[in-house]
């Protein structure tokens, strides 16, 4: 595994856990109060780095203006995110819908980089987005009948996808421009302070009795957030935005396993078998030759 490859499988890994983690204070917390929580929490991380390396991030403040529309699309994808779990109430599904951003991130990387249209002309790369596109759809249409409730958490799954793909489209286009740094320690305070008075409306109710475990929620989704989101940025970089996003189509498998051991959530055979569908796509898009050409 080069280093590319090592840093598309951690961020793979460390978004993995966001449905898990969100799935653990969906009966202590509010929706709203939580999704403003996740953004409190990556401030651990990019507040201390702000400081260390402040000469080059307060440089950049003379242009903050150009951080703001990525910055919205991240807090909406976000928002979406955290209430779509929380109606669906099942991690492994979540993480399985959120796929199809797959579709949304290839159309508009098409679209606007042409270093990211030679990955379309590579036969191992669509025979792996094909199979792992099929895989994603068996395991959501294998599975138990969807509710209303389910239903409005699913679509507004697919709506989040949609803002995220836009995120992750408008910043690529950032990244031969500024330090990865320089852009997480922007866009991710900007994005709490987006997130307070969303938050607001559900300070304004009753909140649930306190549970001492709570502190610890910012801090583990804040990290795993935050440094996913660092790792991901190295994987574009490495690999290109296509293989990046769609090595995520592991996500699910990696989510499942948490769901079944802490949850006892299960899959039916037809979700295994086209699991392992799902599987064996990224293992061909993850092995692509491409031409891509890696940034320095």
């Amino acid at each position: 595994m080069d280093k590319g490859q090592a840093y598309v499988f951690l961020a793979a890994a460390l978004f993995s856990l966001q449905p898990i983690l969100l799935k653990f204070v969906a009966l202590e917390l509010p929706g709203l109060l939580t999704f403003s929580l996740r953004f409190l929490g990556t401030l651990f991380i990019f507040i201390p780095l702000s400081f260390k390396y402040k000469k080059k991030v307060r440089a950049e403040l003379k242009e903050w203006k150009k951080f703001v529309l990525p910055t919205l699309f991240l807090t909406g994808a976000v928002l979406l995110f955290t209430l779509g779990v929380f109606l669906t109430d099942n991690a492994t599904l979540t993480s399985l819908v959120t796929k199809s951003n797959t579709i949304f991130i290839t159309l508009l990387a098409a679209a606007f980089f042409i270093e990211e249209r030679a990955l379309l002309k590579s036969k191992r790369y669509l025979a792996g987005l094909a199979l792992a596109t099929i895989g994603v759809i068996g395991v959501i249409t294998g599975g138990d009948t969807i509710t209303i409730t389910l239903g409005v958490g699913l679509l507004l799954l697919i709506v989040s996808q949609i803002s995220w793909s836009f995120f992750s489209v408008s910043i690529k286009g950032m990244i031969n421009k500024q330090t990865r740094l320089t852009i997480l320690c922007f866009i991710f305070p900007l994005g709490f302070l987006f997130s307070l008075p969303i938050a607001a409306i559900d300070l304004a109710a009753p909140l649930p009795a306190f549970n001492p475990l709570i502190l610890l929620f910012p801090l583990a989704s804040g990290v795993a957030m935050a440094l996913g989101n660092v790792a991901q940025f190295r994987a574009i970089q490495q690999k290109g935005l296509l293989v990046t996003n769609a090595f995520q189509l592991s996500m699910p498998f990696m989510t499942g396993a948490l769901g079944f051991l802490i949850f006892g959530e299960t899959l039916t055979v037809i979700q295994i078998l086209f699991a392992g569908i799902l599987i064996a796509g990224s293992y061909l898009i993850i092995k692509c030759n491409c031409d891509f050409v890696p940034n320095d």
